[in-house]
């Protein structure tokens, strides 16, 4: 299996950042989920998401562009 998981927390003040550095929008209500292509976003708590990029390309890059 290719795919790459991240554990990822963060403040709300950068979940638009993160959103569109991921390419899809962090979902923000309980026991939801996104997904854009290969990428999912699993919503853990109301800071804390599973990320899930199937063919593990670029998702620990694209988040380093995240400032």
């Amino acid at each position: 299996d290719n795919a790459t998981r991240v554990s990822l927390r963060a403040r709300p003040d950068a979940v638009a950042a993160l959103s569109k550095a991921l390419g899809l929008s962090l979902p923000l209500k309980p026991k939801t989920t996104t997904s854009q292509g290969n990428r999912a976003a699993l919503w853990i708590g109301p800071d804390e998401w599973l990320l899930i990029d199937a063919d593990g390309s670029s998702l620990v890059a694209d988040l380093a562009k995240v400032k």
